[in-house]
């Protein structure tokens, strides 16, 4: 794809927002601020309100993302480590900041994590590209990793 678009045959969307159930599985559990009820909550209100069928909007979900992409700004030690831990999540690695009350670890941390990616990555080259105006992913903001580990609030 060139990056060009023929502005007569497609039109952009208003706003394209990030969101599936699947989204939900990113779940440090029931004590965690970031419990995935804060997602489901913040869809069905959209849902409620008509944001979602609005014309103007598109409601996209997102395949994780690669180890390539992910090693975009992670080291490969850190991505083996989470894909470790969403595989056995008792061996976790707190060497890397997995496994701790502010990180967590669960069984499919790593893929739960690369969707979230994608989706931001992917809203932001849509609005790059001109395909939209806005990108939402109200999914995103979930960490405040480093390259080679995670870090949370008391990081």
């Amino acid at each position: 794809m060139s990056g060009k678009r023929d502005s007569v045959s497609i039109m952009p969307s208003l706003a394209r927002v990030v969101w599936d159930p699947c989204f939900t599985k990113y779940d440090f559990g029931p004590s965690h601020p970031m419990a995935p009820i804060r997602l489901d909550l913040t869809a069905r209100l959209c849902e409620a309100l008509g944001v979602f069928d609005n014309p103007g909007v598109e409601v996209v979900g997102a395949e994780p993302a690669s180890d390539e992409v992910l090693a975009t700004v992670h080291t490969p030690e850190y991505i083996a480590a989470v894909r470790a831990a969403s595989d056995n999540p008792a061996v976790a690695d707190e060497r890397f900041g997995l496994g701790t009350d502010d990180d967590p670890a669960f069984p499919g941390i790593h893929e739960a994590s690369a969707r979230v990616v994608t989706g931001t990555l992917e809203s932001c080259r849509a609005v790059w590209q001109g395909e939209t105006e806005h990108g939402v992913n109200f999914c995103g903001g979930l960490h405040h990793a480093m390259p080679a580990s995670a870090s949370g609030f008391w990081g």
